[in-house]
């Protein structure tokens, strides 16, 4: 497959042949939302919704000592004061001329050509549209091609089993029997229990992304479970909200460019250093390759290590396995369950493999003697790995022979050396 780049943010990998007006619509980005001649009333929800949450800020004002709690969403309607009574009615009233005298024509922002270019892209199986890997840009995909590519990734038994409806059934009973058992134990209250429980689960969809960092010609793709609708959804956000503060422990961990930015000027060179290398590691698939057994027990050292209750630990292991045991997903026409590693997607996936590696780390490269005086700055942020080395490359060489031997799972690849 040969890549045909368009203008902005658009690669077109397929072999349909973009118009004009296609290209035009592509470039406005996926979240591009068309005029709508038929919102009215979604606007006056909005706007009842906007009103419902002002009088919320009204009554209980800015009190957030437990508003980054996950708890299940309140249904409380509270009544309205006078003013945004008059408020609502206004908008009521202006929004209904807007619609009924027709002035919403006036502002559409899609030529007719342009709605049908559209149309035409959204109804046209044989292509696939997705957002790249990374970037920000839009790729066009043939299907087929696409379709072979997923096929490709789910062919991999270590990672994926192919199971019937049945089992699915099998596996939202023993989410929903764990949860009862761990409210029944009062290792969770009851408003815990009420937001973990998913009564009625959605099976997520295997997707994947073009990674065109990577390769322009046949890109590999990255697969991603969002995980959203699942029964363990909720699970998951819980386990995030109860690992996240560790991760600030971390002094390695990156947040953003501006704090590798200000570790990096910090780092002074030894006057006895002649000779640094700036190298980075990529990961290979880190999410999918982490063994379940040895990323459970890694959390529970280091959380043991940082101090951690036995209850807590103990709670946040139950809570993982069942997140990682019972992933199951739709691709390729057929239902899976993940049989190793994090799906890439559900809120926990970043949390979990941050500290599993950090663990590693800990225990590998952080607290090796024999290393310590070659590194002068280690940090990462998630599978992509920077060091300023103190040394020739063949004894970087070295410890990276020693890095693949600390494990059964992590390989390391896209090495570059500055």
């Amino acid at each position: 497959m040969t890549p045909g780049f368009c203008n902005n943010i658009v690669y077109n990998l397929s072999s349909h042949c973009l118009t004009t007006d296609e290209l035009f619509v592509l470039n406005k980005g996926l979240t591009f939302v068309p005029s709508n001649p038929c919102m009215h009333n979604e606007v006056i929800t909005d706007i009842m919704l906007f009103c419902r949450n002002l009088m919320l800020k009204s009554m209980f004002g800015n009190d957030i000592s437990n508003c980054n709690v996950p708890k299940k969403a309140s249904g409380f309607i509270p009544q309205l004061s006078p003013t945004l009574h008059l408020f609502l009615s206004a908008c009521e009233k202006d929004v209904a001329k807007y619609y009924t005298e027709g002035l919403f024509s006036k502002y559409y922002n899609l030529t007719t050509e342009q709605t049908t270019a559209l149309k035409g892209l959204a109804n046209n199986a044989s292509i696939t549209i997705k957002k790249v890997d990374k970037g920000g840009a839009i790729v066009l995909m043939d299907t087929a091609w696409y379709n072979d590519k997923i096929k490709h990734l789910l062919q991999d038994d270590m990672a994926y089993i192919e199971i019937n409806p049945v089992s699915v059934k099998h596996i939202v009973d023993k989410v929903h029997k764990k949860l009862n058992t761990l409210k029944n134990n009062f290792s969770i209250t009851e408003e815990t229990y009420q937001f973990l429980l998913i009564e009625k689960p959605v099976i997520p969809i295997f997707k994947a992304l073009a990674k065109l960092h990577k390769c322009l010609n046949d890109p590999p793709l990255r697969p991603i479970v969002s995980g959203r609708g699942w029964v363990t959804e909720n699970v998951s956000i819980w386990i995030d909200f109860l690992l996240k503060p560790y991760i600030q422990q971390m002094d390695n961990i990156l947040i953003d460019t501006g704090h590798f930015l200000q570790i990096l000027g910090n780092v002074t060179k030894p006057a006895s250093v002649d000779n640094v290398l700036m190298v980075t590691l990529d990961i290979n698939s880190l999410f999918t390759v982490i063994n379940n057994d040895y990323g459970i027990t890694s959390i529970t050292e280091l959380l043991t290590g940082l101090g951690v209750t036995e209850n807590k630990i103990e709670l946040i292991r139950d809570l993982l396995t069942l997140v990682l045991d019972n992933n199951v997903f739709l691709g390729a026409g057929s239902t899976y369950r993940q049989a190793q590693g994090v799906a890439m997607g559900t809120p926990c996936a970043n949390t979990y493999a941050n500290l599993v590696l950090s663990k590693w780390e800990m225990m590998n490269i952080l607290g090796n003697a024999t290393w310590k005086d070659h590194i002068l700055m280690y940090v990462r942020f998630v599978d992509d790995i920077f060091i300023l080395w103190n040394g020739e490359y063949d004894m970087f060489n070295s410890f990276l022979s020693y890095l693949h031997t600390t494990t059964t799972f992590l390989k390391f690849a896209h090495l570059t050396t500055l």
